[in-house]
């Protein structure tokens, strides 16, 4: 047996050398140590080793935002896409709308794109 510091002594003045454990709780105690991490949805979860060896999580999840206009239709921002190009016009954001009940695909624009002809 070594000490705290990995030395071959015996380190037999240390109160917590002298004791002994209960074998069930000693599970029990390494059990309750173990941690889950689950979700449902668009979660992203990553995971590392921390110097001293114990797992750091990382949960990522992208902002959603939710608006009801005065008329209370309900609009949905589900994607903050990047700029994509598509035809002559430049995509900024997707939205759901769900409208009298009837879901909608909005799509939010930003300046169109000059078409050169060569």
């Amino acid at each position: 047996m070594s000490d705290l510091d990995d030395n071959s002594v015996y380190p037999t003045n240390n109160p917590i050398w002298n004791n002994a454990v209960n074998v069930g709780d000693l599970k029990a105690a390494t059990d309750a140590a173990r941690t889950e991490v689950t979700g449902t949805g668009e979660a992203f979860v990553t995971s590392k080793q921390a110097t001293d060896g114990h797992t750091i999580y990382n949960v990522h999840v992208d902002k959603i935002l939710s608006h009801k206009d005065a008329a209370g239709n309900e609009l949905v921002a589900v994607v903050m896409a990047s700029t994509i190009p598509m035809k002559r016009l430049r995509i900024k954001h997707t939205y759901l709308a769900k409208i009298n009940g009837i879901v909608t695909v909005i799509l939010r624009t930003v300046n169109q794109i000059k078409m050169h002809k060569r």
